[in-house]
């Protein structure tokens, strides 16, 4: 059950404490001279360090998206700290056509008609500053928030108790001081509604609407820069038969041993089987055990390989040299590795998961095993398919353009 919870109320305080000071009264007088409605976005986490996360790709993507509206919004990132109320990023932050004038460090000044985007999952961050998000409500601000995914919420054993007391304090704050909720899926959406449902909580809830996003990497100012192992990674997938490629941040819920119990299982009956395994992705929580194994498995550097700090462009030669992509995650709020997969025209097989079935690509196949015995098999048997091809049926996906537009309407449709 969510709490409410007021432990920042003091950041009420804080904020109107700020008034005092001449600071505060510059950033009115700027903020007066530039007119026009602003769309305060919050880039909190990836500002401090982009940590090459499927969520910071989408926070890149959909943030040149809206760099690129047209009409009279003025952009403007923003960021806190634990220490620091939301302040104005400088306009060298990711720079689009339509940012505000540079008032970097100002803080956060709205007026009537603003709207305040949590584009940024800051779960440990915007809790923290529910007064100050409530002294802008009075004055006319709307506030939404993107909604990765309920994972936290819905499987506490997979994350730390750090991270899940943080999501529930964010959560909570979600579901009783936002206007808008935007969730990326169906799927996300519907169990959001259904938390809201049972809340507690007096105060109104918040509107829940979904995005559907897109899978093009080019499209998210994606990272560059190759080492001397990547390099020769992406040689051994050229010469090897058949490739499978893993994305995701090392962590439980991405179920990697699962998957290296079907993998080993697969090798040990043909120690000649000509398959490698892929997996990029950065190191999470609890996973020493699991990047343990990996470091010492007796395939690394043959027919396993392992990237935990692959760039963008790297991502980008892997997707396309690999032959396909499995996830065998429990559960996700979207899967953006599928979406990028099917984008570069490879198969992807993917644990049965509600979410992937919103896909509906003919790409995607789907596996149910609980045990790394079925697991193998079925990965056999997707591989033997995909190395039988046949006429490919082509179905398009979502851009990042149609995620910017299903944003755009959702924004606008706040302002009336």
């Amino acid at each position: 059950m969510i709490v409410h919870y007021d432990r920042y109320c003091l950041s009420t305080l804080r904020a109107r404490l700020t008034c005092l000071t001449g600071r505060y009264r510059k950033a009115v007088r700027q903020r007066d001279e530039d007119g026009g409605k602003r769309l305060y976005i919050d880039v909190s986490t990836i500002y401090r360090r982009d940590s090459g996360t499927g969520i910071q790709r989408v926070v890149r993507a959909l943030l040149l998206e809206i760099y690129q509206w047209s009409g009279d919004w003025t952009v403007v990132p923003v960021f806190a700290t634990r220490k620091k109320s939301y302040h104005i990023v400088g306009t060298d932050f990711c720079v689009g056509p339509r940012l505000a004038a540079n008032r970097s460090g100002m803080p956060v000044v709205p007026r009537s008609g603003d709207i305040f985007l949590g584009l940024d999952l800051s779960a440990h961050l915007l809790p923290r500053y529910r007064g100050q998000c409530r002294w802008w409500k009075a004055m006319g601000v709307k506030v939404a928030v993107i909604v990765y995914d309920l994972l936290p919420y819905d499987h506490p054993d997979l994350f730390t108790p750090k991270n899940v007391a943080n999501f529930r304090r964010w959560l909570s704050f979600v579901l009783t001081e936002v206007d808008e909720a935007i969730c990326i899926s169906a799927t996300v959406a519907s169990r959001l509604r259904e938390i809201a449902s049972s809340c507690e909580a007096t105060h109104t809830r918040p509107q829940v609407s979904r995005i559907t996003l897109g899978g093009d990497l080019s499209s998210s100012q994606p990272t560059e820069g190759l080492t001397t192992y990547d390099h020769e990674v992406l040689d051994g997938v050229a010469r090897s038969r058949f490739t499978v490629l893993m994305v995701g941040t090392v962590e439980p819920r991405k179920a990697y041993d699962f998957a290296l119990d079907a993998m080993d299982k697969i090798w040990a009956e043909d120690r000649d089987w000509p398959v490698n395994l892929v997996v990029v992705g950065k190191a999470g929580w609890q996973s020493d055990l699991t990047e343990k194994r990996m470091a010492e498995h007796p395939e690394k550097g043959q027919r396993f390989f392992r990237l935990d700090n692959a760039s963008d462009e790297c991502l980008d030669a892997l997707y396309r040299r690999s032959h396909g992509l499995l996830m065998s995650s429990h559960d996700e709020g979207f899967g953006l590795p599928v979406s990028e997969a099917l984008s570069y025209g490879k198969p992807v097989l993917a644990r049965d998961l509600p979410v992937f079935r919103e896909l509906d690509h003919p790409q995607l196949s789907f596996f149910d095993s609980v045990d790394a015995a079925s697991c193998a098999a079925a990965i056999k048997d997707w591989i033997d398919a995909s190395e039988r091809g046949g006429k490919r049926v082509h179905k398009s996906l979502p851009s990042w353009n149609d995620a910017g537009v299903m944003l755009r309407q959702t924004i606008d449709r706040m302002t009336n």
